[in-house]
């Protein structure tokens, strides 16, 4: 639990980074007002953050997906539908699996 802050003590400030795709900011806003520090949105092309104590990147929807799946760049086109991406991607991976039996 944090110590809730003395009288002379100033309230931090904190830039909660707001982005496409971004989530979660609206639970950090609160989780920080509970806490008595001061907590503001900051869309992502701010360039001056110098007027804050800290800055926060609040989680990222399917980003693990993304990070998986960087091997395969430039190996499945896009498709004009989910199914026929997908099922792409899936014989792009039989064909090339990240880990080798062998290996």
């Amino acid at each position: 639990m944090v110590p809730p802050l003395r009288k002379a003590q100033r309230a931090p400030r904190v830039a909660i980074v707001v982005f496409p795709g971004s989530n979660c900011e609206q639970d950090v806003l609160r989780a920080f007002g509970c806490m008595g520090v001061r907590a503001e949105y900051v869309w992502h092309h701010a360039t001056d953050l110098g007027g804050f104590d800290a800055v926060v990147l609040p989680g990222l929807c399917n980003a693990h997906t993304h990070l998986e799946l960087s091997y395969l760049r430039d190996e499945v086109p896009p498709a004009p539908a989910f199914v026929t991406w997908i099922r792409g991607v899936m014989k792009a991976r039989r064909q090339r699996p990240i880990f080798s039996p062998t290996a």
